[in-house]
């Protein structure tokens, strides 16, 4: 955690949160991110490889659902109001304390939720099976088809959060959907992921 979040935020400093860079001159990056997704994925891997969410206890995995919970309650909850010195970025100690927390968050609940679907909904279905088979390229798709959803609903008089909950709903639903009719139909493709 905290060589993540050490990477973080070194990587803030020329790239802060919401500073988005055309990478290859034409991918749209967020790099304030990059550490976190890169170091997931990897860990990831070798949680897989060696067992660690078969083998970490309910118990634990419960009290790391709940750190991230009560960190979602208060960071996205609790507004300014509650971490008014949190920065996006730049060499500050806001912008250093902001990567430990959202690195925290994240693992916590990545740990947390992993336990709480082993624990409680471990089973499989024609749907669910369909769904685990697309989600890798939804991972990949996921950007242009919410940015597209975010423009076009940009000009409309809806409160943010009702933007936020269309943008959510018809996001998930569309990237599956592009994946699963779109992307599996094109023969070089579909044995790309």
């Amino acid at each position: 955690m905290v060589v993540v979040s050490l990477a973080t935020f070194i990587t803030r400093i020329w790239f802060p949160i919401d500073h988005w860079t055309a990478f290859l001159g034409f991918i749209q990056t967020e790099f304030a991110h990059v550490p976190q997704y890169a170091s997931f994925f990897f860990l990831g891997i070798m949680a897989y490889r060696r067992k660690w969410f078969l083998t970490l206890s309910a118990k634990a995995g419960y009290m790391w659902l709940a750190i991230g919970l009560l960190l979602v309650a208060l960071l996205y909850f609790g507004g300014n109001s509650v971490y008014p010195f949190l920065l996006k970025g730049g060499p500050y100690f806001g912008s250093l304390t902001r990567s430990f927390i959202e690195t925290l968050l994240c693992i916590s609940l990545v740990i947390g939720l992993l336990i709480l679907f082993r624990e409680k909904i471990n089973g499989t279905s024609r749907w669910s099976r369909t769904l685990s088979n697309n989600v890798f390229v939804v991972y990949f798709i996921h950007v242009p088809v919410v940015v597209f959803l975010q423009y076009s609903l940009n000009d409309l008089p809806l409160p943010v959060w009702t933007k936020f909950l269309i943008t959510t709903f018809l996001g998930i639903i569309l990237s599956f959907l592009i994946s699963h009719f779109v992307w599996r139909k094109i023969p070089y493709l579909k044995n790309m992921m």
